[in-house]
């Protein structure tokens, strides 16, 4: 399960649930608008696109192949499973994102997608609002006959909260957010 649930892989096999394509749109013309603001698409099948240029230099840390970015285009705004906002590239923030982009896009797209501002203010993830990490979990648990009280989750930060206090045996990571830290079964 990646994505924030958006992406499930079952023996191989890999389903996704999409970003409304009108959600995705605006979160790019959003981001648009911020200067040194930047964003990913991150697409079916580990497929990448950026709305800046994306420095070759970070293909390893980002755990990418250069075949898979691709240019951002209207093509991109249908198959998007998770977008994540964030200054510099990602691997080397410089710091907390604007509170009004968070505000604005939340104004205009909660309606379609998931927001969660992670890693301390220093990222924006938007996600499918249909789908969540615990819906992925039980949705597979169904399939592979498991039971919730027989398996472990782990999490780190807001986008893992739903599923960390739904799940009997869940752990958070030592240097995860406070709020995760509190509903978490273990640290």
């Amino acid at each position: 399960i990646y994505c924030n649930g958006a992406c499930r892989v079952i023996h191989g096999a890999a389903d996704y649930t999409f970003i409304d394509s009108d959600a995705v749109h605006q979160v790019i013309q959003t981001v648009d608008s911020y200067p040194d603001i930047h964003l990913v698409l991150q697409m079916k099948d580990e497929v990448h696109a950026f709305n800046y240029e994306f420095d070759e230099t970070h293909i390893e840390e980002w755990g990418l192949q250069e075949r898979k970015i691709v240019e951002l285009d209207e093509s991109c705004e249908h198959q998007t499973v998770k977008i994540m906002i964030y200054t510099h590239n990602m691997v080397n923030r410089v710091g907390q994102l604007p509170t009004e982009l968070y505000e604005e896009l939340k104004d205009k797209i909660s309606d379609k997608a998931n927001l969660y501002l992670t890693d301390f203010g220093e990222v924006i993830m938007v996600v499918p609002n249909q789908i969540s990490k615990y819906s992925a979990i039980v949705e597979v648990c169904e399939k592979e006959g498991f039971k919730l009280d027989e398996i472990a989750v782990f999490g780190d930060d807001m986008n893992d909260m739903e599923m960390l206090s739904s799940i009997q045996h869940s752990i958070a990571m030592g240097n995860g957010a406070d709020e995760v830290k509190c509903v978490a079964s273990h640290v």
